[in-house]
Parts: C-alpha cells; sequence; structure tokens
C-alpha cells in the first residue's frame, strides 16, 4: 500500500508539473499572438503611411 501511495504523489506531482507547463506554454501562445498582432497592425500603418508619402510625394513632384 505505501508504494502505491508514493506512486500516486508522484503522479499527482508530475500531473501538477504538466499543468502548470501547459499553462506557461498557453500564456507564451497567448503573448506572441498579442506581438504578432501589434506588428500586424504597426506594419499595416507603416504600408498605409508609406502609401501615403508615395501620392503626395507624387503631387507635390507633378505641383
Amino acid at each position: 500500500v505505501g508504494c502505491d501511495s508514493m506512486q500516486y504523489d508522484y503522479g499527482l506531482e508530475e500531473l501538477k508539473k504538466m499543468i502548470e507547463w501547459m499553462e506557461q506554454v498557453e500564456d507564451l501562445e497567448r503573448d506572441l499572438m498579442k506581438q504578432k498582432l501589434k506588428a500586424d497592425e504597426e506594419r499595416k500603418e507603416f504600408v498605409m503611411s508609406d502609401e501615403a508619402y508615395k501620392i503626395v510625394g507624387r503631387k507635390t513632384i507633378t505641383n
């Protein structure tokens, strides 16, 4: 019975570690998604400002 109890305790500890690890992975994935969304927004803003600059630049050059 003592051996079974030790195995149970060990299994429980390992399960707790695994759950903790999975939560950390989820947090990392969430952080990465936030960074990706932020980078996508910044890239979109840059492309839009670059396009606006090209349009304004052309008008300035032609006028």
